[in-house]
């Protein structure tokens, strides 16, 4: 009777509703015996396959930037290949990974080095800290990512490669103030700024339902995990490191169909100067079709997620609910 009382009343046993593990109702890792096979298991493949994402993809970045940033030698290979091995300790050492991989990335950056993936080593470092509980752990990596980033675009960047480098005067100002600072919308005047107020909204509305959809078929932040690498691929193809006019023809078509490239030729077409549009697909940023395709996902996006999100619902029993709601809760708290 006491052991079903400890366990069943939440008091020391780990059987009932007491101190359970968030996601799977087991002890957390790190009160977790070593032969415990609850602990968390290496996420090899998926490093694996981060690891040569993101070498890859910094190699096309520095050919799309060549002559902008310094060139990847082997002491950035060696920074990029430290920031994707540290996610192997991503589950068991969240705060150290996400600290770790933000310094990485701040002196990979601080070297000169393109921009590129090596941001994807800092988001999934967060996301890990974030979805075990340690939010403020991440947002201080974050924020301790982004001071830095100031730091040198603003005043490091003169004794800093590559040279010739001039101070960058976005990056210090929130967005809202700082769109009328920007260079490329004060060189352009009102028109830039009239195609950000309708091209994020719609942006937003476009891929707002379509993230609600997916996020209701997952019950697990290792899911979610998962999700990552369809939706990194898509990003790759959206011309976002690098002009989708380079890309052939076919993915050309594949990343046209999904709102992600044409929230971000819209937003291109107003923060870049004018002359950048030579290496748009056709030389144009075809404001008209970003507005009809952005206004379809939307369309498309708010008429089925409202069915699916309910579909879902459904399917969850009043006990699994309640088991959410009382897990959100706790993050929040």
């Amino acid at each position: 009777m006491a052991e079903q009382g400890a366990g069943a009343g939440g008091s020391p046993g780990w059987g009932g509703g007491g101190l359970r593990h968030r996601w799977h109702g087991a002890p957390p890792w790190w009160n977790r015996p070593d032969g415990d096979v609850s602990r968390p298991s290496w996420p090899w493949r998926s490093t694996l396959a981060l690891t040569v994402f993101v070498l890859l993809g910094s190699n096309a970045a520095a050919d799309m930037q060549e002559g902008e940033r310094a060139l990847l030698d082997p002491f950035a290979r060696v920074l990029l290949l430290l920031g994707t091995l540290m996610l192997l300790w991503r589950w068991r050492r969240p705060v150290v990974v996400v600290f770790g991989t933000a310094a990485t990335a701040m002196v990979y950056l601080g070297a000169g080095y393109p921009y590129g993936p090596v941001f994807l080593t800092v988001a999934v470092g967060c996301f890990s800290a974030v979805v075990t509980g340690h939010r403020k752990a991440a947002w201080t990596a974050m924020g301790a990512l982004w001071a830095g980033h100031v730091l040198v675009a603003h005043w490091l960047y003169v004794w800093l490669p590559p040279g010739g480098d001039d101070a960058a005067s976005w990056v210090a100002l929130p967005f809202a103030t700082g769109v009328f600072l920007v260079d490329g919308v004060a060189r352009q005047g009102g028109g830039a700024l009239l195609t950000l107020v309708w091209v994020l909204p719609l942006g937003l509305l476009a891929t707002l339902p379509l993230g609600a959809v997916i996020g209701s078929l997952v019950d697990s932040p290792r899911a979610v995990g998962l999700l990552m690498f369809p939706v990194l691929g898509l990003v790759v193809i959206s011309g976002v490191y690098f002009p989708l006019s380079k890309l052939p023809e076919w993915l050309q078509t594949v990343g046209q169909i999904f709102p992600v490239y044409w929230l971000g030729l819209g937003l291109r077409s107003a923060l870049l100067p004018g002359e950048a549009v030579a290496a748009e697909i056709d030389a144009s940023w075809r404001h008209w079709e970003t507005a009809a395709v952005l206004g379809a996902w939307t369309v498309a996006g708010l008429l089925l997620a409202p069915s699916v999100l309910r579909r879902m619902a459904r399917r969850e029993s009043g006990a699994a609910m309640a088991e959410r709601q009382r897990k959100a809760m706790q993050r929040v708290g």
